[in-house]
């Protein structure tokens, strides 16, 4: 559920090819102020007016790091660490998807059992330290009342 809520926050990058010169212009500038890598610090959950109805803090998953997502030219990469047992090695699984952008828009197109699923999200902010993704396409793996999902980011610093 987790990987699935990560991708789905991540699609709002783009919902297709066409549009206008001012989406262009603006899909260029996301574009580029998105590129790097992300390291997640906290989901917020919203009701249909976008009031936080609940707030989950990022984990470490036991220690082997926190979520990440990186977005290197038209591809996201998603790295999510894991330990399967009690002193078992870190492990991490990592997924690349084509994404495509238009103004605000992030969308992915992933290859489910019988289909390919789109996932749409919208950036709802992005700095020189700060990203967050907003997604609406959480279909029933939430309550009722979560109607829409912020993943907030920070820009990680190399080391």
């Amino acid at each position: 559920m987790k990987k699935t809520l990560l991708f789905a926050a991540l699609a709002v990058l783009g919902l297709g090819a066409v549009g206008c010169s001012s989406d262009d212009s603006s899909s260029k500038q996301y574009h580029n102020e998105i590129q790097g890598e992300w390291v997640e610090v906290k989901t917020l959950f919203l009701d249909k007016d976008r009031k936080v109805i609940a707030e989950e803090i990022a984990t470490d998953n036991e220690g082997c790091g926190f979520d990440e997502v990186e977005f290197k030219g038209n591809t996201l990469i998603s790295k999510l660490p894991f330990r399967l047992g009690e002193g078992a090695d870190c492990q991490v699984e990592t997924e690349e998807i084509e994404f495509t952008l238009s103004g605000r828009i992030i969308t992915v197109k992933i290859q489910g059992e019988e289909e390919i699923e789109e996932f749409k999200n919208t950036i709802i902010e992005v700095s020189a330290s700060t990203l967050t993704i907003e997604s609406s396409d959480i279909d029933g793996d939430f309550p009722d009342e979560v109607k829409y999902i912020q993943v907030k980011h920070s820009k990680k610093v190399p080391l």
